[in-house]
């Protein structure tokens, strides 16, 4: 990994400089001019590490301003701040400060200094944050990221990801929104789904089965990925305030509470033209459930095995939707649950305290007060493994 870190950086100062280490917008360009979207699994870890690198620009103005001016390198408080805007990452710190140093013609070693104390754990969780068919994640409020579950195509490889704000998971793939508007990728790149390198100033993202969807700070969203169903035909959305991803559709909602939606409409899951006063939308795979802002509930689609059925539910604060159940957070802290229970996906009625609720699939997760995970359905890849997250708060940017 160092020696594709250091050539990827070698190629930049060859290219454009050394004033490439200061400038975000200039190492972002650079770094898509070289690496493009590469399908290497190893290139686009790298990739990610150094889009990661550009939220902390004012590491490398430190290091540089140092060395420039030929003043002796306090290579500890030098790593202490590098390290500490890296969370727990000292070893990629101490990489890309080594690497610059050295491009700059400095030899440095770092290895020798020490860690600095690893942050308190706690986890921003959120409905498009914590659970996927196959592998869940959480982000924590130190902008790192906790992963269970399948991890065949590596989606959640997501040990040295920083500065991460929300998480996205489709079957296969995890997309990470880092807090300076930049996308991370990882896992299978099948149709394209992980093809966001060029994405910026984006506020939100969620992912499909199968694409990904990115809410642009203008209020209009792109999307990448199969488009077999026309879950990526987003194009000319305007005014959007929030974006949902199903296993084959997208919706969003727009700024006065209307909604649209693309995809398949096998069911009459899309014949929503008509609803209003929206303020969350879930998609399952053949229906979708709307929250109103007074705290009540619709649906849409084939209500298979009940999962339509919340026409008696009120003071609902948050909803969310797995293949063929639905989960709504009821104000109160509990939790009702409806649709198919084959893998106890439902077997929720217990669940006090609740804070967050995320489905996806045919398992069911929820945050509680006392920063503690729950999990039920289905756990065939581990992915309701969740019972080793402890410490766990709700972040300020939590979005349900």
């Amino acid at each position: 990994m160092r020696d594709t870190v250091k050539h990827t950086l070698q190629k930049l100062q060859d290219i454009f400089g050394t004033s490439i280490f200061t400038n975000p917008k200039k190492f972002k360009a650079g770094l898509a001019d070289i690496l493009g979207n590469p399908h290497d699994s190893d290139i686009r870890k790298v990739r990610n590490l150094l889009t990661i690198a550009i939220c902390d620009m004012a590491a490398y103005s430190r290091l540089e301003s140092e060395l420039s001016g030929g003043s002796t390198i306090i290579v500890n408080n030098l790593v202490s701040a590098m390290s500490s805007d890296y969370a727990t990452d000292h070893d990629s710190a101490q990489v890309i400060i080594e690497c610059i140093a050295e491009l700059l013609g400095y030899e440095i070693s770092v290895h020798d200094a020490p860690a600095p104390s690893p942050p308190r754990i706690s986890l921003q969780i959120s409905r498009n944050s914590i659970a996927a068919k196959y592998h869940t994640l959480g982000v924590k409020s130190d902008g790192t990221v906790l992963a269970c579950g399948s991890n065949a195509d590596g989606q959640c490889d997501v040990q040295n990801w920083r500065y991460v704000t929300a998480v996205a998971v489709g079957v296969s793939h995890t997309i990470g929104l880092v807090k300076n508007g930049m996308v991370l990728a990882i896992g299978s790149v099948e149709d394209g789904r992980c093809d966001i390198f060029d994405w910026e100033n984006i506020s939100a993202i969620d992912a499909g089965g199968y694409h990904t969807l990115g809410l642009k700070v203008d209020g209009t969203v792109l999307a990448v990925g199969s488009n077999l169903h026309g879950q990526c035909n987003v194009f000319d959305w305007r005014d959007i305030v929030s974006i949902t991803a199903g296993e084959w559709s997208s919706a969003g909602i727009k700024s006065d509470g209307s909604i649209v939606i693309t995809g398949n409409n096998e069911n009459g899951q899309c014949d929503i033209s008509h609803w209003r006063d929206i303020v969350q939308v879930a998609l399952g795979n053949w229906h979708i459930i709307g929250l109103k802002s007074d705290g009540t509930v619709i649906s849409a689609g084939k209500n298979i095995d009940g999962s339509c059925d919340i026409s008696s539910w009120a003071d609902i604060v948050a909803i969310s939707a797995g293949a063929w159940h639905t989960v709504g957070l009821k104000s109160d802290g509990t939790v009702l649950a409806v649709g198919r229970n084959s893998d106890g996906q439902c077997n929720v009625a217990e669940w006090r305290d609740i804070i967050s609720i995320a489905a996806r699939g045919w398992h069911t997760v929820g945050l509680k007060a006392d920063g503690t995970v729950v999990a039920v359905g289905k756990n065939d890849s581990g992915q309701c493994d969740t019972h080793a997250w402890s410490g766990i708060e709700r972040s300020k940017r939590m979005r349900t």
